[in-house]
């Protein structure tokens, strides 16, 4: 699946990990099995624990990105 999560990022998923292309910086930040479950189920807008919800957050400062839910 790929998914657009801002003006210049997508979001790409693979069978067991996923990936955010930043396509103004160039940069690749890869995500795991975890990672890959918690920010897809962000983007699909279900309910996150607050563990989760941090991990959105970290996500958020370590790519710069707005990601839209």
């Amino acid at each position: 699946m790929v998914k657009r999560i801002g003006p210049a990022a997508a979001y790409v998923t693979g069978a067991c990990q996923s990936a955010i292309y930043d396509f103004e910086t160039g940069k690749v930040y890869s995500l795991n099995r975890d990672g890959t479950r918690i920010l897809s189920d962000f983007l699909t807008g279900r309910e996150l624990t607050d563990q989760q919800s941090e991990f959105i957050s970290q996500i958020r400062s370590a790519t710069g990105l707005e990601l839209a839910g």
